[in-house]
């Protein structure tokens, strides 16, 4: 086995950067408070504050998400998810009586309930350098009753990381 001793890595060509196929090349994270409720039955809708934008530093990377709700499903509420939209497209999830809108949290028969959504997606947004993409984070809820993230007055924090992945 060899070993690699460097003070310093500079790109061959002015501009090009150094790109490690695999290797996340940047982080951009928030976590919101922001309340938002639904009684939007088998659609997905933009919670209230997730919006995070990346401008990607390479052409073709690869874009990972990952969210994390506090929800809170009442008046009978039988199934809420939360999903992902880039821009105005929803690229995780899916809308209507065949799509996954109860998927994260299924309380059938229940008045409430209450439980954290997570989620994550690899998107391949196929752009190039210097695009600024942005991501927000969706909620989707089943049926009848409404669904909460970020439930007021608890204090409750949803977090959304957005990273950009070498390919």
């Amino acid at each position: 086995m060899s070993t690699l001793y460097v003070d310093t890595i500079t790109e061959k060509t002015s501009g090009n950067g150094v790109v490690i196929p695999g290797h996340v090349i940047q982080t951009v994270y928030n976590e919101f408070t922001d309340t938002t409720v639904s009684t939007t039955t088998f659609t997905y809708v933009d919670a209230t504050g997730s919006d995070l934008t990346i401008v990607t530093k390479q052409a073709n990377s690869k874009i990972y998400l990952i969210a994390m709700c506090p929800l809170y499903m009442q008046n009978t509420c039988t199934g809420v998810a939360i999903g992902f939209k880039r821009g105005s497209t929803l690229i995780d999830g899916v809308n209507g009586t065949s799509g996954d809108t109860w998927q994260i949290l299924n309380g059938t028969g229940l008045s409430t309930i209450s439980g954290v959504g997570l989620r994550q997606h690899l998107d391949a947004p196929a752009v190039a350098a210097g695009t600024s993409l942005t991501y927000k984070v969706q909620l989707g809820m089943w049926s009848t009753g409404q669904v909460t993230v970020n439930f007021a007055g608890y204090g409750h924090k949803s977090k959304f990381l957005v990273q950009e992945i070498a390919q």
